[in-house]
């Protein structure tokens, strides 16, 4: 035996009680959980310590980093916090050909495992550019041939980011046609609705609706409830979920657990008919006064307050402002303090305003994920603190200090569930037979550290990190391991 983890309370990843026992690992493998007799080339005493399988983290973008020719590939952030599995190629962004990809992580190394999902907006511009408006048929036989090679290749399924364009252009027809192709390999529909805030029903309603016409299985992206309007939604959403769910559809959801979310700078303060044409705009120098109205009139609720500037390459000096401080700086209005922010670039920003009273009811629910929406990133900008903190945060403060679900069930919507979701053979359960992704970690100092100012610090209390047996993270600190692969559909490896 290679090692023997012994006496640690051992969350299986099914989500009942824990229990005290050894887990064994031989040649990748976990060969024995509860008593393991005989000798092992090296003993980890995890008495009073927590063992889970290591966390997979079903909604990342990762890859846009992970992707770059040459790129660094430790993946470090994710690790530190029990990561050993990642998705990537949400919300309708990222890599088209997963081929190429697989094949350059295969050949470089890298950190975590990973999959990935074909990304219906690169799909959909690689066919169509920025075109509005239903693809014809030509269109739509390209677009289809693109996703089944990516589905070929062994991606999971397809995302959509309905907010963003040019997916938010594709109607409801175009997005069921390509979902039965994923259909056809029994793979997942994982989509960034297009409303979250007063039409989050709506939205809700148009996955599951997608779905089912096309006889797929449906993932809702970050689920939650945004802004006053949409106070109280959380519990009617479920109810959505829940319904289809008692009707034989296959729904789940993952969430994050912070009350500030992060996109780009456009997609926030932009009203939805004016960010098809931003370019045009910027080139003529033309932000129409009822546009300006429009946004100024937004941003007076109170939101300028609640956007925060994160990562800003043009204005490193802006980082860490709010937008209705920077509009003080420059003493304008802010919509007009906006177009100055977007003639230079468009910065990520964090906005405040997720609904808490319903991420607790959202973060009960028994089909509800844990999934970051972080990513592995370069250090000289800004970065949500979800990229770092997550899984440490649901455990520590979710459960084991607001009580709002067990730490069991905390554990296992980070292991067994998004298992289940990925269809992940031999992964996300302390199970003999299964691969050795593992996480050992202290539940009394578990702690995520990151701040929404600085969001580039680590979890802590977490003593070891395996990836195929192998030690990623010791006494949570990264041992620079590149023991990770790609995963295609069915958990197979490369």
């Amino acid at each position: 035996m290679d090692l023997l983890i012994a006496g640690g309370t051992v969350y299986d990843g099914t989500g009942g009680e824990p229990f005290v026992g050894d887990v064994g690992v031989d040649g990748g493998r976990i060969v024995g959980v509860g008593r393991c007799d005989g000798d092992a080339a090296e003993v980890f005493d995890a008495t009073g310590l927590c063992v889970s399988a290591g966390f997979i983290d079903l909604h990342t973008h990762s890859d846009v980093l992970l992707s770059e020719p040459g790129g660094p590939r430790d993946a470090a952030n994710h690790l530190r916090q029990g990561v050993t599995s990642i998705v990537g190629g949400n919300c309708g962004a990222g890599c088209v050909d997963v081929g190429a990809y697989f094949a350059d992580l295969s050949a470089s190394g890298v950190g975590v495992n990973v999959m990935h999902l074909v990304p219906h907006s690169a799909v959909r511009e690689e066919v169509m550019g920025d075109e509005a408006g239903p693809p014809s048929p030509e269109q739509m036989r390209r677009m289809r041939a693109l996703l089944r090679g990516g589905l070929e290749a062994g991606a999971v399924g397809m995302s959509t980011g309905l907010i963003y364009f040019p997916g938010a252009h594709a109607e409801t027809a175009e997005l069921i046609e390509l979902a039965r192709t994923v259909a056809e390999f029994d793979a997942l529909y994982a989509s960034h609705i297009r409303d979250e805030g007063a039409k989050l029903l709506d939205a809700v309603a148009e996955a599951i609706a997608i779905g089912r016409a096309a006889g797929c299985r449906v993932q809702i992206s970050h689920f939650k409830t945004v802004g006053p309007p949409a106070l109280g939604l959380g519990p009617k959403a479920c109810g959505l979920i829940e319904q289809a769910r008692a009707a034989g559809q296959v729904v789940h959801a993952d969430q994050y657990p912070y009350i500030a979310s992060s996109t780009d700078f456009a997609t926030t303060v932009l009203p939805r008919w004016a960010r098809a044409d931003l370019q045009g705009r910027l080139d003529a120098g033309r932000f129409e006064p009822e546009l300006l109205a429009e946004m100024n009139a937004d941003l007076a609720t109170g939101r300028a307050e609640q956007i925060l500037i994160v990562n800003f390459a043009q204005r490193r000096d802006w980082q860490g402002k709010t937008l209705a401080e920077l509009a003080v700086d420059l003493g304008l209005p802010a919509a007009e303090a906006c177009v100055e922010v977007l003639k230079l670039g468009n910065p990520a920003i964090v906005k405040f305003g997720i609904n808490e009273a319903d991420a607790e009811y959202i973060a009960a629910r028994e089909y509800v994920a844990t999934g970051s929406d972080g990513s592995f990133r370069r250090k000289e900008g800004g970065i949500h603190p979800r990229s770092y903190g997550t899984f440490a945060r649901k455990i520590a403060d979710f459960a084991r200090d607001r009580g709002w679900l067990s730490v069991a069930r905390a554990v296992q919507s980070a292991t067994g569930l998004p298992a289940d979701i990925l269809q992940l053979a031999g992964r996300g359960y302390v199970r003999e037979g299964g691969a050795a992704d593992l996480a050992v970690f202290d539940l009394d100092r578990l702690a995520d550290n990151a701040t929404y100012v600085n969001g580039h610090q680590y979890a802590t209390g977490f003593r070891r990190v395996y990836v195929a047996g192998r030690a990623a993270v010791v006494d949570d600190e990264y041992t620079g391991l590149l023991a990770g692969t790609p995963l295609r559909a069915g958990g197979r490896g490369k």
